[in-house]
């Protein structure tokens, strides 16, 4: 089995030794299901918008590889869309402000399943996942990544036929177990052990990533041969 994984720096395991990440977490559950070894290609860069994915699978050739061989996909995308925005994240954005930078992800979502989609094998499973809040002390973040999940990423999902790993959910509540230097859970804040910005999974955070998608993937994969 092949799996790609797209992201930004959640699928590079940002702050954590590579084989922490949710990545090669996913590709053992994918092993264990298919009773075959899983090779895994993980694409996920810091800093990644949605809107520079989707012009990585409509201009790169590298990126269409990754697609191509694989058997199992998955993506993981649109935090940066925020952050690159953090007046958002803060309730301190103006409407207009919002609605150009939804805009311009629910294009570039779009965008990119529809690549992703057209480039993939027929066979290959393809899922992605929704944001989890990592400042659940902060209503405006809730609001805002509420809004991208159930504006952008489910509707796109939905048209494209896509399966969506609950992460959102995931998280929902565990938040202080789950991201790495988590202290308030207020955006804007500092985190503990010299963490500057607590927004990453840690090493727990990671492996409940790898377990939705997983989950969300073995769903939709043919049964393994006996």
């Amino acid at each position: 089995m092949h799996l790609s994984v797209y992201g930004d720096s959640i699928a590079a395991a940002y702050g954590l030794n590579p084989a922490q990440g949710f990545v090669p977490k996913l590709a053992n559950h994918l092993s264990t299901y298919s009773q075959t070894v899983t090779r895994y290609f993980n694409f996920g860069q810091d800093g990644m918008t949605s809107w520079e994915l989707a012009s990585a699978f409509l201009n790169h050739a590298d990126w269409w590889d990754g697609l191509r061989g694989a058997s199992a996909i998955c993506i993981l995308i649109g935090g940066d869309d925020l952050i690159q925005e953090a007046a958002i994240l803060l309730g301190a954005h103006s409407d207009r402000a919002q609605k150009r930078t939804f805009a311009r992800s629910r294009t570039a979502y779009l965008a990119l399943l529809a690549a992703a989609s057209s480039l993939k094998n027929k066979s290959a499973r393809l899922a992605v996942g929704t944001l989890y809040n990592p400042f659940p002390q902060t209503p405006a973040a809730e609001a805002a990544i509420n809004l991208y999940n159930t504006q952008i990423i489910l509707p796109a999902a939905k048209r494209y036929g896509v399966p969506v790993a609950p992460i959102h959910a995931a998280f929902a509540g565990a938040q202080a177990e789950l991201i790495l230097g988590y202290k308030t859970g207020v955006a804007g804040t500092p985190g503990n052990h010299g963490v500057r910005y607590p927004i990453h999974p840690n090493a727990h955070g990671q492996t409940v990533i790898a377990g939705a998608f997983a989950s969300t993937l073995v769903g939709s994969l043919p049964s393994p041969k006996q």
